[in-house]
C-alpha cells in the first residue's frame, strides 16, 4: 500500500534540500501494480543516485541532509565568555545557516559555534557550574591514593619519612 502523506514529506524534504543548497536534486518514485505491488525510489543529488527501499528511509536520509533551523537570529541578544573568561553580552550580527559556525556578533569578523553561545547570563552560569563540577569529578577520579596519616612513630630512614597508620606506607 502507498503511504502517500510519507511521499509528500520527502517530496516536502526534498524541496527543502534544494532550496538550501546549490544542489542539482533529483527525486523519482516508480510503482508497478499487478500481482506485486512494489516500488522503486531514487534520488540523485549531483548525479549520484542512492536508491531506497521504502519512503521512511528516504525520509531519514533526506532528514540528515536538511538544516534544523538556526537557534539565533539577527539581533538577538546572547552571552558568550571573553578572551578573560568573563560573561559578556553580544548581539548576533549575522547568521550563516550553511556553516557549524553560524553566527558572528557586534561586528567582529570571528565566527562561532552555537554551543559557544548561551540565550541569557543564567544558561551561561549554569553551563560553567557543570563544567566545573565535571572537573572536580575527574580529578577526584585521577587521584586514587591514599591520605596519608602519620601513626605517631620515629623511623630511621634516610631522608627522614614517616608510616602511614592505614596503609602502612613510608611517605615524606
Amino acid at each position: 500500500m502507498i503511504d502517500y502523506d510519507k511521499l509528500q514529506k520527502a517530496l516536502a524534504l526534498t524541496e527543502q534540500f534544494q532550496e538550501e543548497t546549490d544542489h542539482a536534486v533529483w527525486l523519482e518514485i516508480g510503482w508497478g501494480f499487478g500481482t506485486k505491488c512494489t516500488g522503486s525510489i531514487a534520488l540523485t543529488i549531483n548525479g549520484k543516485e542512492s536508491e531506497f527501499d521504502s519512503p521512511d528511509e528516504l525520509i531519514v536520509k533526506l532528514s540528515s541532509l536538511t538544516k534544523a533551523p538556526s537557534g539565533y537570529v539577527v539581533g538577538q541578544t546572547v552571552w558568550k565568555l571573553n578572551d578573560n573568561h568573563e560573561p559578556q553580552v553580544y548581539i548576533i550580527e549575522q547568521v550563516d545557516g550553511n556553516s557549524v559556525e553560524k553566527y558572528t556578533i557586534n561586528d567582529y569578523n570571528d565566527w562561532y559555534r552555537e554551543e559557544e553561545l548561551w540565550p541569557s547570563l543564567e544558561a551561561l552560569i549554569e553551563h560553567q557550574l557543570s563544567y566545573w563540577a565535571k572537573q572536580a569529578v575527574i580529578h577526584t577520579e585521577e587521584f586514587t591514593g591514599c591520605l596519608h596519616e602519620d601513626d605517631g612513630n620515629c623511623y630511621l630512614t634516610q631522608p627522614s619519612q614517616t608510616k602511614c597508620r592505614k596503609c602502612g606506607e613510608l611517605y615524606r
